[in-house]
């Protein structure tokens, strides 16, 4: 179990390293455009229209979802948002798959305490086709502070360098790199922790 969770481990900082270069990017990104991805997905079959959304902005990271369904078919058919009929009256709107548009950057308009919040918004709309509805739609979003990622994802990279530097300051001292006992008068083991006595190019003299 110890080696798993130290495989783990190892594979997680440089994947930690190389989200918080990517979130860095996007956070310097979002100060010059403003991009929108998008992934749409109708299925005639099972009467629905699903849509996932990343947009990155001054102030905030946006992440969105929606998914609606119909009770009629004809109704689908009729108000699909990817049908040929409606892509062809809305040129605007993301075609199915993945979609990109990036346009110049602006304001949130949030205030800066604003801009730094958590928000999570998400809900379920219903309505009775007798009463001009189509059935369902689901929605929500969650917006991070830009600063977010990149903070969060520098913690295990920061904690393992700090790991480190503090058992290569142990072993040019003479002391264990595990638990720091003091390995100068002890033998090639450690008798605290077990741990086997690592080689030193600069080994401190006993006084």
């Amino acid at each position: 179990m110890k080696r798993v969770i130290h495989s783990l481990h190892i594979i997680a900082i440089p994947l930690s390293f190389l989200l918080f270069l990517a979130s860095s990017i996007l956070w310097f990104r979002s100060t010059k455009v403003l991009d929108d991805h998008s992934y749409h997905l109708s299925s005639p079959t099972h009467r629905t229209y699903t849509s996932l959304g990343l947009r990155t902005q001054p102030g905030y990271l946006l992440f969105s979802w929606s998914h609606g369904r119909w009770d009629l078919r004809a109704d689908f058919l009729r108000d699909d948002p990817l049908s040929e009929e409606n892509l062809a009256a809305n040129p605007f709107h993301p075609r199915p798959g993945f979609n990109h548009r990036t346009t110049s950057s602006r304001a949130s308009g949030w205030s800066f305490w604003d801009r730094q919040r958590l928000r999570i918004d998400m809900g379920t709309l219903s309505t009775p086709h007798h009463m001009g509805g189509f059935g369902s739609i689901s929605y929500g979003d969650v917006s991070f502070p830009p600063w977010f990622f990149p903070a969060i994802s520098s913690l295990l990279p920061l904690l393992y360098f700090r790991r480190r530097l503090i058992r290569a300051r142990r072993q040019r001292r003479g002391l264990c790199p595990t638990c720091g006992y003091d390995l100068r008068t002890a033998s090639e083991i450690c008798p605290e922790c077990g741990t086997a006595r690592q080689p030193t190019s600069n080994p401190a003299v006993s006084s």
